[in-house]
């Protein structure tokens, strides 16, 4: 068996009830704990799409993957996409890392995606009105397994 995986780089914001409220920075007088959920300039992975992919193949344990999920025995693929929420700090940093899909995919699928966000190196941070600011990103990282 085999994996392969695919990425969708883009940010992906989805309406639902469980969305943080919208800050508007010029009604409020911003501090380090305002995080926005809207924001002027996305925060984005260093490099870019070209550096989200290589550091996904350089840190994706894709080993451990094709020994721990579970494919079912006459299933030749099997494609799973984790959508991961988490904050990126105006520092860059990434923090409050949630899988907002976790019944939807592998629990396994689900622990590496999160491994992988919690472990990525200084992401840019968003800005608004010009300042950086701490963020809410949606990181959807699909993976697919196929037999040989």
């Amino acid at each position: 068996m085999k994996i392969l995986f695919t990425l969708i780089t883009s940010c992906v914001f989805m309406a639902s009830n469980a969305q943080p409220p919208l800050l508007d920075s010029s009604k409020l007088k911003l501090s380090d704990t305002s995080t926005f959920s809207k924001v002027e300039k996305e925060a984005a992975f260093p490099g870019g799409d070209a550096g989200w992919k290589k550091y996904l193949e350089k840190n994706m344990n894709v080993i451990m993957l094709s020994e721990k999920v579970h494919m079912p025995r006459k299933t030749k693929k099997l494609v799973q996409t984790a959508i991961i929420q988490f904050i990126v700090g105006k520092d860059g940093s990434i923090t409050d890392i949630e899988t907002l899909n976790p019944e939807e995919i592998d629990p396994v699928f689900r622990k590496e995606a999160e491994r992988l966000i919690s472990n990525s190196p200084l992401w840019s941070p968003a800005e608004q009105d010009g300042r950086k600011v701490r963020a809410y990103r949606k990181q959807p990282i699909t993976f697919m397994l196929e037999r040989d």
